[in-house]
């Protein structure tokens, strides 16, 4: 029989301290990651009183763990152009497939562009789940953000690569079905066709987007079709720009008299001189992508799509824009100015942004159609008040003054679906009024999509030399057609 001596208990002792102080540690360690992937998504969704992490309901179907670190992912309803599906992440965040150039580039695009180009959130990994019934769950899982300055390492390609990424998730574990709670659900039949399932008034009143919903099915399919491989695909989440808006009103222009990446096959960049030569591109280096129009007599979208886009006449290029410009039944003169202004500032910027190319990306003109309606009280309700203040009489309202809608006929109902509600709430609207000056309404104006960009930084094998002349003369064109617009339609 052992005899356990004092010095035998105290190593043990010893030992069973280190384990328990260990253990600690990595709890501790779990605990800031979970922090870090928490702050890196800047929780400015606390407005909406979201979760970044997702919902316990939605995610109920997960073990804690994975609760914590799963997001279930919908369609984004204002998407109006481009090929490549965006998910709402949470109502300030959107996500799209990982390219790893325009990953690059989101973030190291210069300072001085900041301000037009939506914010970087980091990235995530996406996989599709599949219940009984034939629905699917798209589910993203936030994965590390990359340090500073890290380019392409984690992407597994060079540089000069502009295709969609795809990785394999660091965890093996198996991840539960989540529960469909959104306003839509996407079925997958027996026979590979996927169709959606939607309440009739959001197709009556517009608030499911085709063009969205068409890119939706494309990405499904294409991830089933994956799911054989890893069935995990990388998505960089970015700032939806649309979330302090009511009702967005949204220009998508593809800008450029050159729409192909100096690494297009022979066959893609025939495809693309003749969509430019066949289009306005050509002319006035920029074309429509896609378009929606809140119109406020009919509480629909006004929608219009790239094909339409490729079809329209320097003329009717010039139309679509004065028709971007009326919600309805009245034309918002108002809007010009701060479009022509921001314009302005951007093509000063470009000038400045010498070797860079912004090939096939595309130019966004944001407006929302309640705050133009609030801005018209405000100037009708300050007009009265310095008349009433100066003894003055004020001669009546004319239609180019004031909407005759009252805001009160397009207040979100709180227990119904509108063309509003896939976006935000109103605390977001206020946000969204308390960033531009209250004489004049709230214009939004953003770059995006930067596949085929490049500059002297990314180490192409072509090296262009100055700014981007072909994508300056299509915001110069576009300033001197909303210049002749606005001087049409002075009283």
């Amino acid at each position: 029989m052992k005899i356990k001596t004092k010095e035998h208990i105290n190593k043990r002792d010893l030992r069973d301290t280190a384990e328990e102080n260990q253990n600690q540690e990595q709890a501790k360690e779990n605990r800031s990651k979970l922090d870090n992937r928490t702050s890196c998504l800047q929780a400015t969704c606390v407005l909406c009183r979201r979760d970044l992490c997702g919902s316990q309901q939605d995610m109920s179907g997960l073990a804690t763990g994975e609760a914590r670190d799963s997001v279930q992912l919908e369609p984004f309803m204002h998407q109006v152009g481009g090929h490549s599906s965006m998910l709402l992440y949470n109502d300030t965040t959107v996500c799209k497939p990982y390219i790893p150039r325009e990953h690059h580039l989101y973030q190291t695009l210069p300072s001085a562009m900041g301000h037009f180009i939506p914010e970087y959130r980091g990235l995530i990994e996406v996989s599709s789940h599949e219940d009984q019934d034939g629905y699917i769950t798209l589910v993203g899982h936030p994965i590390e953000l990359p340090r500073k300055g890290k380019h392409y390492e984690d992407g597994g390609c060079s540089p000069g690569s502009s295709g969609e990424g795809e990785a394999r998730s660091d965890s093996d574990s198996e991840i539960s079905p989540i529960r469909q709670t959104s306003r839509s659900r996407v079925r997958v039949r027996q026979s590979g066709s996927i169709e959606v399932e939607a309440r009739s008034r959001d197709i009556a009143n517009g608030t499911h987007n085709p063009w969205s919903l068409q890119c939706h099915k494309e990405q499904l399919a294409k991830m089933r079709k994956a799911k054989q491989g890893s069935g995990q695909h990388k998505f960089i989440l970015l700032e939806n720009v649309v979330s302090q808006f009511t009702y967005p009103c949204i220009l998508d222009l593809k800008m450029g008299t050159r729409q192909h990446g100096d690494d297009a096959s022979e066959e893609k960049k025939r495809s693309q001189i003749l969509k430019c030569e066949a289009s306005t591109s050509c002319a006035i280096g920029v074309r429509i992508c896609g378009m929606q129009i809140y119109q406020c007599n009919s509480d629909t979208y006004l929608r219009r799509n790239k094909y339409h886009g490729r079809k329209l006449t320097v003329d009717g290029f010039k139309e679509t824009l004065r028709q971007f410009l009326y919600s309805g039944n009245t034309f918002l003169s108002e809007l010009v100015e701060p479009i022509i202004r921001q314009l302005r500032r951007m093509l000063e910027i470009l000038k400045e942004q010498h070797t860079f190319r912004f090939y096939s990306s595309s130019l966004l003109i944001i407006y929302d159609a309640k705050d133009i309606v609030k801005f018209r009280e405000k100037v009708s309700n300050d007009s009265e008040h310095e008349s009433a203040k100066t003894g003055k009489g004020s001669r009546p309202a004319s239609a180019e003054d004031v909407d005759m809608l009252s805001v009160e006929s397009i207040e979100i109902d709180q227990h119904s679906e509108s063309p509003g509600t896939s976006t935000g709430s109103s605390n977001s609207l206020n946000i969204g009024a308390s960033t531009h000056s209250n004489r004049e309404p709230h214009v939004d104006i953003r770059m995006i999509d930067f596949a085929h960009t490049t500059h002297q930084g990314l180490r192409d094998k072509k090296l262009h030399d100055g700014p981007d002349l072909g994508y300056m003369f299509g915001l110069e064109n576009l300033i001197r057609m909303f210049t002749e617009i606005r001087d049409n339609h002075k009283p």
